[in-house]
């Protein structure tokens, strides 16, 4: 859905659609991707076959997953807008008698296996199907297709009209297999079709290999036939073809005239197929039961036989569901009494009541318009025509519909079909009913649900679950999100970042209608989400071809880095050496550049939409998703790489993006040692300048300008070979900011850029913070454990048991948990650690760690009553998250800045000298306002690498001098950026030569460990920066643990021991543990409870530590959940949990510390601070009091006076 529709609700121009609150509108909640999620159950990869080559040899990831039918999830699943996946598709109920035989229906060739592949059949000795009357039956001829020559058997047959029946053909509700000749059998494929989840009149199904029962619908073939002679409880079946399924008027029928009954059988004879459920004549009711969040599941009266487990009144298959009067107005037992319904007696917290099913038509008479229509008629209907002619043959029309009603004179009533053409130009068919269940004797309803999937448990079927997966995706699809989501993406990868409103209308409408229209053409070809018009849209669009806007400057993009080297590579005419491979191989650009064709490190691809750099952009209220790309390792890194290909062809020389060959020295000019080269030869090369001027057509789609132009003539004319000038360029082209942005219109001033201050003497005492990331969700209730705890009464379960109770199977034993002090915390008096994480036990028993106990992103304090109330927060979602738990200001008082970059704006405003510095990536954690703190140092982990162009510095720096006001941002955005790497790189790479660790091998080779290394080398270099106060962003991947989460887990956590290990042993050598914080954060927990895969999903309020030699630790500050239930004021169902601390009140004391101690300075960096005032932990409670100096005698301060 993330990548579909996104998060906020937008208008068809793409802006965000407001609440009456001006709040902006979340599309979609947890719920919804716990309900969608479902959707996706059952599939498993094919077996493998021998003619794939794969790296994987154990799985098949060639062809197209299959549906286990069996692990599919059954239950109905809520949509987007308040209804069901499976509105507006017809009841399986209305579909007409023998719908086989019907228009629409399907069958598949099976060829010469009497076993169908869409559903399930048990295996058993000869089996008997339904043979076709090659005499008699209609359908036998188009399945044959006999051409003169025999039968054809075509792969697929789809009845285009209503088949006539022979005399077999009358008798049979149902078919599963036909043979038409023999050993020649076709499955049939039923029309998608729905069913309600709650139902009157049930009768059970009994199977009675297993003893199992399930309630069933009578109307509906799902079981197949047990009649008993008269007075005897041992049946057998009366059928035409074995396991066939029939409704429950057609055995009552067939028992009847074999002078026999419908009966609730003890014993059956004659059974072929185990799995088969059988018709009883026992009624049986369908009941509700609701959980305390107003969650239903379906339950079937176990009073009448032994129900199989998905429905039995200890089953948690829980849905949403629409409650007619408000979320609230349901039974619950939590308020000690469920009213008319009873209280589920396991664990005493749902209310199991009656279910009363109500119809009623949705209209009474000829609506006013298709669209009431398709607002209060939800549940579909077949085409009338697939009916007996004589079935439907009234109608009225209306506003854009059409009424029709049987001869019967039931006008209006549920009975009647409504035909809509939507707003997409389907033909859709509705009933005119509404289906409402009834609870609490009548006090409560909801809408009654639908789901593609039987709850018989051997009439569930891949066929369906397919419809289901289909529905769900059509859902998305067809979301009101998603043409304007996709087309702010789709613009922005053509090369505008920043789209107007207008043109983002434009590209969603051709995407909607399929259809864009020019003067003179049309594109698309009317179809919903047709990409030739939306592309057409969006390249024909006069935003995209007007050449006046090339002079607006917030115009274009930065271009993509893997787009700046194949341009060159394209335009220069890149060719392989001859006798090498004709593939063009990079060595590790992703890792030089941030770009590699499919070598994304996360889902989130290689950038994000919404990321703003520092400078005129934020500024501006913009975005440039590529500028995320645009830190100091990658800028230096593309251009040696371009340098290197101009000079030396495709290889490692001097940090290129190839591999060496051959043999030898690398020399400018020569490829000796490439894969391939630039053959380039300009077509007219009379004078420098013409040469320049056609550099400038091929490399910067002529956008260079004047000003630059002259600085590479005058430097092309400067060198005496033709060829060394051409290269050279070439090189001076590829460093302009014109080269480097799409459709960028740099203007001059004609003014050098102010070089950087030098490095400053430092005032204080040298003090740093290292934000440390676990970016994807650490399910750190595994990390902190509660170990050794007592009851707190009342017949609660100890922490300890709750918490076994909860994560069972993936908790963690108490004898491997490594154990630290607990007191204070849910009465226990110990609590572990993941046995993989000594280094925090070691630490935590010293007092230099302490941990923060259900922290995370609030906008006040809350609970479940109203954590929603006024939260701009995207919950659940990575990117959202992260970027809040990093910026610490929800409502953007202080847009565009992080929680440590505003820590150094006070810091930096009180004349303390500050530097803030990531590893390997932007991050906004520490970005403070432009001109106040410093600029941003990126500096790659594996060490820092200067710019290998030494001789062309100086118009290097001329091309990238400063801008006027009207000049393009985005040109300004690269060239602001690259000479700021060029000066931080080489001043990094003097300071760093000198710096060492003692225990190089221990940080080991692992992400983790080579960041933390390179963070502690920058530490010892805090004297020649002229720092007070560092602040320093790490981050470690891995912790989206959906699946496998305890290996996962000691993956990671190995990772992290091994790396902290090293980092604290470092820095206790150089005697800076004193002087640092940690402070782990992630953006989410994960759900206590698992799902199927032994994994956890997104949740809220989580477990995290702080550690240094300053900490104050052996503590565990905030409160640690006694109830993770649902139950509680915090539980928000699967172990999600509203956070109790939040992290405005740890920051608020880190900050004191490090030296903001006015309240309005504490605001500044904490915005929302107040909201916790009463909770604020201040430098006291987070760090060790520093000893009151000894006291000093008169000599001794005569001394200190001197």
């Amino acid at each position: 859905q993330l990548f579909s529709i996104g998060l906020v609700k937008l208008k068809l121009d793409g802006t965000p659609d407001l609440d009456e609150n001006r709040n902006i509108v979340q599309v979609y909640t947890n719920s919804d991707i716990r309900s969608f999620a479902r959707a996706w159950t059952g599939f498993t990869p094919q077996s493998k076959r021998g003619n794939v080559e794969a790296y994987d040899n154990t799985h098949n990831r060639v062809d197209p997953m299959r549906i286990e039918a069996e692990w599919r999830d059954r239950f109905p699943k809520s949509d987007l807008y308040g209804g069901y996946v499976g509105d507006g598709y017809p009841l399986c109920a209305d579909l007409p008698p023998r719908q086989y035989l019907r228009k629409g229906s399907k069958y598949r060739l099976l060829g010469g296996s009497p076993l169908p592949t869409l559903m399930t059949d048990g295996t058993y000795n000869d089996p008997q199907v339904f043979t076709l009357d090659s005499n008699l039956s209609e359908l036998y001829p188009l399945l044959c297709m006999n051409e003169g020559n025999g039968c054809t058997y075509p792969i697929e047959v789809t009845l285009e009209r209503n088949l006539g029946l022979d005399i077999d053909e009358i008798e049979v509700d149902e078919v599963r297999v036909v043979e038409v000749t023999p050993g020649l059998y076709y499955e049939y494929v039923r029309p998608p079709c729905v069913e309600h989840a709650f139902f009157d009149n049930a009768l059970k199904l009994d199977n009675y290999a297993n003893s199992l029962s399930v309630c069933a619908n009578p109307l509906l073939a799902v079981a197949s036939s047990a009649c008993c002679a008269s007075g005897s409880t041992r049946a057998a079946p009366i059928n035409h073809y074995d396991v066939e399924r029939m409704t429950f008027a057609t055995q009552n029928k067939r028992c009847v005239e074999a002078g026999k009954t419908s009966c609730d059988f003890t014993s059956y004879s004659n059974r072929k197929d185990n799995s088969v459920y059988y018709w009883t004549n026992a009624e049986c009711s369908i009941r509700a039961k609701i959980d305390p969040e107003g969650e239903v599941t379906i339950v079937h009266d176990s009073s009448v036989g032994n129900m199989a487990k998905h429905v039995r009144d200890d089953n948690f298959n829980y849905f949403a569901v629409a409650w007619e009067d408000g979320q609230n107005n349901y039974p619950k037992a939590a308020e000690g009494s469920c009213g008319a319904c009873e209280i589920e007696e396991v664990e005493g917290k749902d209310c199991i009541c009656a279910a009363a099913i109500v119809e009623t038509p949705a209209f009474t008479s000829l609506p006013p318009s298709a669209y009431d229509i398709m607002s209060q008629a939800y549940i579909g209907a077949p085409d009338p025509t697939s009916f007996d002619s004589t079935l439907y043959t009234d109608s009225d029309s209306g506003n854009g519909f059409t009424a029709y009603h049987r001869t019967s004179g039931d006008a209006y009533g549920i009975n009647t079909i409504f035909e809509i053409l939507d707003s997409r130009g389907d033909v859709k068919f509705l009933k005119n009913a509404k289906s409402m269940v009834q609870v609490n004797d009548g006090q409560s309803s909801f809408r009654n649900p639908v789901t593609f999937l039987s709850m018989v448990p051997a009439e569930l079927t891949a066929r369906d679950a397919a419809y289901e997966t289909e529905a769900a995706l059509e859902h998305y699809f067809f979301h009101n999100n998603t043409a304007p989501f996709l087309c702010i993406r789709f613009i922005q990868r053509f090369g505008i970042s920043n789209a107007s409103p207008r043109y983002v209308r434009t590209c969603a409408e051709a995407f909607q209608s399929g259809r864009y229209q020019t003067e003179s053409r049309s594109f698309g070809s009317g179809e919903y989400g047709d990409l030739s018009a939306t592309v057409a849209a969006i390249v024909l669009d006069r935003e995209a071809r007007e050449d006046v806007l090339d002079t607006d400057p917030i115009y274009g993009s930065i271009r993509e880095p893997l787009m700046r080297v194949t341009g060159l590579m394209r335009s220069m005419e890149f060719q392989p050496l001859e006798g090498e491979n004709p593939m063009v191989i990079f060595d590790d650009i992703n890792e030089i550049i941030g770009q590699m064709a499919h070598e994304h490190e996360t889902v989130f691809s290689y950038f994000l939409p919404e990321f703003q750099p520092p400078g005129l952009v934020t500024q501006a209220s913009l975005v440039s998703p590529e500028a995320m790309l645009m830190d100091m390792p990658k800028n230096i890194g593309i251009l040696n790489g371009l340098h290197s290909l101009i000079s030396y062809g495709l290889t490692g020389c001097r940090y290129g993006f190839g591999f060496y060959v051959n043999s030898g020295n690398c020399m400018d000019g020569q490829y000796n040692r490439a894969t391939g080269s630039l053959t380039y030869t300009p077509i007219t090369n009379t004078t420098s300048r013409a040469v320049v001027d056609e550099l400038a057509t091929l490399l910067t789609a002529g956008k260079l300008s004047e000003e630059n132009r002259i600085i590479v003539t005058e430097a092309y004319d400067a060198e005496n070979d033709a060829s060394a000038a051409l290269r050279l360029a070439q090189k001076l082209i590829v460093t302009s900011p014109e080269f480097h942005t799409a459709v960028a219109t740099v203007k001059p001033s004609g003014a050098s850029r102010p070089p950087p201050p030098p490095p400053q003497t430092g005032n204080g005492d040298y003090k740093a913070i290292v934000f440390l990331m676990f970016a994807g969700g650490c399910d750190s209730y595994q990390m902190l454990v509660p170990k050794t705890c007592k009851s707190p009464g009342g017949g609660a379960l100890d922490a300890y048991a709750h918490y076994v109770e909860t994560r069972s199977p993936v908790h963690l034993n108490d004898t491997e948990l490594l154990a630290i002090d607990g007191s204070g915390q849910v009465n226990c008096s110990e609590f572990g650690l993941h046995p993989n994480l000594p280094i925090l036990q070691e630490l935590y028993n010293e007092g230099d760690l302490t941990f923060f106990a259900n922290t995370g992103v609030l906008h006040q304090p809350s609970d479940k009553s109203n954590y929603r109330d006024g939260l701009p927060a995207q919950l659940f979602a990575h990117n959202a998250m992260q970027q809040s738990t990093k910026m610490i200001d929800l409502f953007e008082a202080n847009a565009g800045t992080g929680v440590l970059g505003r820590i150094t704006d006070k810091l930096s405003l009180s004349d303390t000298q500050t530097a803030a510095i990531s590893v390997n990536s932007q991050s906004i954690t520490l970005q403070g306002t432009q001109g106040v703190s410093p600029a941003i140092t990126i500096v790659s982990s594996s060490g820092t690498r200067t710019l290998q162009a030494g001789e062309i510095i100086d118009p290097l720096k001329s091309l990238n001098s400063a801008t006027s006001i009207s000049s393009n941002y985005f040109g300004e955005t690269f060239s602001e950026s690259l000479l700021s790497s060029v000066e931080s790189a080489q001043l990094l790479s003097t300071t760093l030569a000198s710096s060492t660790v003692h225990n190089d091998e221990d940080f080991g080779t692992k992400q983790l460990g080579s960041k933390l290394k390179i963070v502690a080398r920058m530490m010892q270099t805090r004297q020649a920066r002229g720092v007070d106060v560092d602040v320093y962003y790490v981050d470690i991947g891995g912790w989206d643990t959906h699946s496998r989460v305890e290996p996962n887990l000691v993956n990671r956590f190995t990772e992290v021991n091994e790396g902290m290990s090293a980092f604290v042993a470092e820095l206790k050598n150089k005697t800076l543990w004193n002087n640092v914080t940690i402070v782990q954060a992630s953006e989410f927990a994960r759900t206590l409870t698992p799902n199927s895969g032994a994994g956890t999903d997104h949740a809220w309020g989580g477990n995290y530590f702080m550690t240094g030699g300053s900490v104050k630790g052996r503590q565990i500050l905030g409160q640690f959940p006694q109830d993770m239930s649902s139950a509680s004021n915090i539980g928000l169902g699967r172990g999600r949990l509203v956070p109790t601390t939040a992290w405005d009140q740890v920051w608020n004391g880190i900050a004191q510390h490090h030296g903001i101690t006015s309240e309005a300075d504490l605001d500044y960096v904490c915005p929302n601070r107040k909201k916790f005032a009463g909770d604020l932990f201040t430098a006291a409670d987070l760090y060790k009091v520093k000893a009151s100096p000894p006291p000093v005698n008169s000599r001794g301060r005569k001394y200190l006076r001197r």
